[in-house]
């Protein structure tokens, strides 16, 4: 994404995952929401999956080691309130939208320095929307601008993808985590989230179908 914004003049930015597609207008539907918005801003837009349920990414609330906890237990921890699948109809401020379908400002995004090269999947998004409501920006997140998100569309394994998570993770708490103390907590929770992962991880293979091999073509 850093590399796509250097070779860009535009003074606004569409940050869109290769495995979303968009709906006509939600392009629009963004930029209508972007106005008089306190820079540095995102407009994040409302993600929903092949099965056409809304995901509960684009809406999240400030990452904290207790809320991270709680989302890997299954209670809603940063994830929004959302009652029966049913997305908010207007723009609303939040804290954290997704990085896979968001707008934002080429000035903001500078000022910001981009996404943090040190995050190797997951996790990047939400240290940039902290950065921006901590500068003095603003976090919308638009439900008519809509996208399909296939996810997981990488072919690599789960323990692969939950172990570069949790080094997210771990990276964000360690930046923006302030105090001695607070610090020490960190460093006891850090290796709680690593293997609540993993073992996430083992179990999603374990209960994953296992495919017949295909005849080459």
């Amino acid at each position: 994404m850093n590399l796509g914004v250097k070779q860009s003049q535009a003074p606004h930015l569409l940050i869109l995952n290769p495995d979303c597609v968009i709906h006509p207008d939600a392009v629009c539907a963004l930029q209508n929401a972007s106005t008089n918005r306190a820079s540095p801003w995102m407009i994040g837009g409302r993600l929903i999956d092949t099965k056409g349920q809304t995901q509960s990414g684009p809406r999240r609330r400030a990452l904290t080691l207790a809320r991270a906890v709680s989302t890997f237990i299954g209670r809603a921890g940063i994830n929004m309130a959302m009652a029966n699948n049913t997305a908010p109809s207007e723009p609303e401020a939040v804290d954290v939208c997704s990085g896979a379908f968001f707008l934002t400002d080429r000035a903001g995004f500078d000022q910001l320095n981009g996404f943090d090269e040190r995050y190797f999947l997951h996790v990047e998004d939400i240290d940039l929307c902290k950065r921006a409501l901590d500068a003095g920006g603003s976090v919308i997140h638009q439900p008519k601008a809509v996208a399909l998100h296939y996810g997981s569309t990488s072919k690599v394994s789960a323990l692969f993808v939950e172990r570069h998570k949790a080094a997210g993770f771990a990276h964000y708490f360690r930046t923006h985590t302030k105090g001695p103390l607070a610090r020490f907590g960190v460093e006891i929770i850090i290796p709680a989230i690593y293997a609540a992962l993993m073992i996430r991880a083992l179990f999603a293979r374990r209960a994953a179908p296992s495919v017949p091999p295909q005849s080459p073509r």
